[in-house]
């Protein structure tokens, strides 16, 4: 009892003395970022950097992949830490938490999701995706964590899935459903891109981003624009000090942006989300939040 005591005590002060090191500085543009861990719940060794980054570096937020196979270790980790998370939605890995005779559309014939986004894309363009089976698992998806008590602030997808059309608008609408707050939109230039095979990646995401902003919300439902991915598996310092640069000059005051990161999975990215030198940029460029503290700023409606 008195461990468990003072491990409280400990993690409450380190968490104090980390959002003292983020406050901004006077002279900060008034742009506010949430830094979004993504996959928590799919790989034991990711979710350690995840909350080692929630604890120490500038992650403010993550999102829980409610079906990965270390989510309940993680969604534990999440309320004894008191961190903010969202639903990271999946249709590519692992297995469903729908029975596979009622997601025939989704699943392999070992009721398994297709195991990579190639594989979940192909079904997609063939037209042999059902949306109400999407949405059935998703919805169950979603529900797990409303009954663990995680109070999911935002959403958004495995791989960006629930960009695609009519997965947004589901996403959205299950957004609304459920009193969530946010909903993440791709927002990022192709020519950001990292190589040349990046490119086409991010620019479909840019384009499909374009068209989703056209729904401009849903009711209490906000769209958050997301970097990050352009640089996804090398977002170093480097390429954070350029993510910065072109959000202080691009981005209108007062909108709130999100950025996406992978704690854990790349060695220079988990360092980098830990570093005092990214910690001070963040403290003079911008203000660091979690979705919770972005009630009255702007987004896309």
């Amino acid at each position: 009892m008195h461990e468990a005591t003072a491990l409280r005590s400990a993690t409450g002060a380190l968490s104090s003395i980390k959002r003292e090191g983020l406050e901004p500085s006077p002279n900060a543009k008034q742009l506010s970022v949430v830094i979004t861990g993504d996959d928590l719940g799919l790989r034991a060794d990711w979710d350690a950097g995840i909350f080692e980054a929630l604890r120490y570096g500038v992650v403010t937020s993550t999102s829980i992949v409610t079906n990965g196979g270390t989510y309940g270790s993680a969604a534990r980790a999440l309320r004894e830490g008191g961190f903010e998370c969202g639903v990271h939605l999946n249709l590519t890995h692992g297995e469903p938490l729908s029975p596979a005779a009622e997601v025939r559309s989704l699943v392999d014939g070992r009721g398994h999701f297709p195991g990579s986004i190639g594989r979940f894309l192909l079904r997609y363009a063939r037209r042999t995706v059902r949306l109400r089976e999407v949405a059935l698992e998703w919805e169950r998806q979603l529900q797990r964590a409303v009954d663990d008590g995680l109070r999911p602030s935002h959403l958004n997808g495995h791989y960006h899935v629930h960009a695609l059309p009519d997965l947004f608008r589901l996403t959205v609408d299950l957004a609304r459903r459920f009193g969530i707050r946010w909903v993440r939109v791709p927002d990022e230039p192709p020519w950001h891109a990292h190589g040349p095979g990046a490119w086409v990646r991010v620019g479909a995401l840019w384009l499909l981003g374009r068209r989703n902003r056209r729904m401009r919300g849903s009711g209490a439902v906000g769209l958050i624009p997301c970097r990050g991915h352009a640089a996804s598996g090398a977002l170093g310092l480097a390429a954070w000090r350029a993510l910065l640069d072109h959000l202080g000059r691009r981005t209108p005051k007062g909108l709130a942006i999100e950025v996406s990161c992978h704690p854990g999975q790349i060695a220079e990215e988990s360092a980098a989300l830990l570093s005092r030198e990214l910690a001070g940029e963040l403290r003079a460029r911008a203000i660091p939040r979690t979705f919770r503290e972005l009630d009255g700023l702007s987004a896309l409606r």
